[in-house]
């Protein structure tokens, strides 16, 4: 059904609001807002509109209208919905965790660690940090410095001897009280300083304190006040200093086609902390402003707002936008967060040209990325001689101990990607223990008779984990299936079972089979080894939970008429299995609940095999 633009606009509110466009199976297509809802919402329906805006047009099959008092009640609408609604082509950067802060706890001997929530806790939170990297790279500086408990205040009151922290020395013991509260906290403070920047007073003290150790000859305490000073001076080599101490994030943004990308440098008291970048898909409808629009709102507006720095540095902005986004920041977070163009020179300039590269580099391996798969599917396609498009592909493998528990397992790739919701695991049992060749034709033949029992598409290509042995027993199995017009392949370890030195062969048309030379750098090679391996991982996995499960089987499991309550009870008189193995029938008879027959079935069980 097409939708009628000119009765819509006819009757379209002029003023701010937020829209929300439904394709014909009422499925969000995407949440925008606007100061006036007629111009924005005529603006989709212009006859010069771009190729992008097209697209979207198309699709539309009806538009809801949500009204405002003010164009910030808009923004703020917009944004909620779309963190709830998720719709389709909207596009969304990142997830709403918060920044991490380091934690130094309010205790007799406080807690160093990290933290990430609402900031309702006692004592002092230092950061935000852009990422968990951040942190636990200064984390980890400064418990070797400053060696202050991490673990939490219960695992602490439990211990009567010191963990494995004091043993590395990072961690004086407080717990086993090997360090009174004086000079824990000497150490506390002198951590605080640190994290709140003061790093050289606090390596001007140590500095006094070594010469003094020195003067005294109490060598080895100068040594380990040395120390100190040299990890405080890592941890100031870490971060990337330069001029000034300005504090800030630098935003560059990259368009393409189909995927573009925010780059985003965090720089911390003229330091920076983290440069992070976020691919997305490009919608096709969207400006480039609007897209740089949609990132601030989203991602910014999602964190605790007192958080952020005080100032956001963009490509370029609109001066309406920056006034809304300003406001909305200092009304909802209490605090000015000022939104600036990028300059042409200096120090914020050379920031940008930073984020600007990261960006371009994110974009280039983003796209290698998503076109590695289409490459190395085509290869294949070309090596199997296919004249329809290579879609789908399985591949099996067997595993076992020694010929116990075997376990096969089948691995679909569609499209270049794996399938997981077609995975299958087959246990093995009409096969004899050790016959890996019988126990691929069983694997083969009932993942035919499962995928035509469920309807499943069939696959194009099917590869074994083996050589020419695993193959014969393969086309036995499709004929047995009545199979017809797939292709079969295997890949088979080399002489030295290394990586890159595998066999790969197929089968002919009239039912040979023949070793194909492919080089092992070739893209094609390395699908075959990516499925072979995820096929061998899924097969161990199933392989060690039948043998876990067979480890922990009670041979009383198996005999009829015994359930876990009489199992327990068996096992409780006679203090485990092996006084019950030496019972004869009189004595398990007198157990409550077994009769004498079931105590003769009891006994001729345990004793089967004797």
């Amino acid at each position: 059904m097409s939708f009628n633009s000119q009765s819509f606009l006819a009757s379209a509110p002029e003023e701010p609001g937020v829209y929300r466009m439904y394709d014909d199976h009422k499925k969000l297509l995407y949440v925008g807002k606007a100061k006036n809802l007629k111009k924005r919402l005529a603006s989709y329906f212009r006859s010069d509109l771009s190729t992008r805006t097209q697209r979207l047009t198309r699709a539309i099959s009806e538009i809801e209208i949500t009204l405002t008092q003010n164009e910030k009640e808009a923004l703020i609408l917009e944004h909620n919905l779309i963190k709830h609604l998720k719709p389709k082509y909207n596009v969304l950067f990142k997830d709403d965790k918060s920044y991490p802060y380091l934690w130094l706890s309010q205790h007799d001997f406080p807690r160093l660690s990290l933290y990430r929530g609402p900031r309702k806790g006692e004592g002092h939170f230092y950061g935000p940090y852009p990422s968990t990297t951040a942190v636990r790279l200064t984390l980890d500086v400064l418990q070797k410095t400053f060696q202050l408990r991490s673990c939490s205040d219960s695992f602490m009151a439990h211990r009567s001897r010191p963990c494995l922290q004091y043993q590395i020395k990072q961690c004086t013991a407080p717990c086993c009280h090997y360090v009174d509260a004086k000079a824990y906290q000497a150490q506390v403070n002198a951590c605080s300083k640190v994290l709140k920047g003061k790093n050289e007073e606090v390596l001007k003290e140590l500095i006094l304190e070594m010469d003094y150790f020195a003067t005294q000859q109490e060598y080895e305490k100068a040594a380990k006040v040395r120390d100190k000073i040299q990890a405080l001076r890592k941890l100031q080599q870490a971060q990337v200093a330069v001029e000034g101490a300005y504090t800030g994030d630098i935003l560059a943004i990259l368009f393409s086609a189909e995927t573009s990308c925010v780059a985003q440098v965090c720089v911390r008291g003229g330091a920076i902390l983290e440069v992070e970048t976020m691919p997305f898909t490009t919608p096709p409808y969207l400006e480039e402003n609007e897209i740089l629009q949609s990132f601030l709102v989203q991602h910014y507006l999602s964190l605790d707002l007192s958080t952020l720095p005080p100032e956001i540095i963009v490509p370029e902005i609109e001066p309406s936008f920056k006034a809304l986004f300003e406001g909305l920041c200092e009304e909802r977070g209490g605090r000015k967060i000022r939104l600036k163009v990028t300059p042409s020179r200096g120090p914020l300039s050379e920031w940008y040209q930073l984020a600007l590269k990261n960006a371009a580099s994110a974009l280039e391996g983003y796209a290698q990325q998503r076109d590695r798969g289409g490459i190395r599917w085509r290869q294949l396609q070309e090596l199997c001689h296919l004249e329809l498009e290579l879609k789908r592909m399985v591949c099996l493998d067997i595993s076992h101990t020694q010929g116990d528990s075997t376990v096969a397992s089948c691995v679909v790739f569609e499209n270049g990607a794996p399938l997981k919701s077609a995975y299958r695991k087959f246990n093995i049992t009409m096969t004899a223990n050790g016959d890996d060749y019988a126990a691929m034709r069983e694997a083969l033949y009932r993942y035919w008779v499962h995928i035509e029992k469920h309807g499943e598409p069939l696959p194009d290509v099917v590869l074994l984990d083996g050589g020419k042995g695993q193959l014969t027993q393969g086309i036995a199995a499709l004929e047995e299936a009545q199979a017809q017009g797939i292709v079969l392949m295997g890949i088979a370890k080399g002489p030295l079972r290394k990586n890159g030195q595998e066999h790969i062969f197929k089968v002919g048309a009239e039912g040979q089979i023949e070793q194909v030379e492919l080089r092992s750098d070739v893209p094609a090679f390395h699908l075959l080894q990516h499925i072979r391996d995820e096929a061998h991982r899924f097969a161990l996995k199933g392989h060690r939970s039948k043998r876990g499960k067979k480890q922990t089987h009670s041979v009383l499991e198996d005999i009829p008429g015994v359930g876990p309550k009489k199992r327990q009870a068996l096992l409780e008189s006679f203090g485990g299995l092996q006084a019950l193995l030496e019972a004869d029938v009189s004595l398990i008879s007198k157990v409550r609940g077994i009769r004498d027959d079931l105590a003769q079935r009891i006994y001729a069980a345990l004793h089967a095999q004797d």
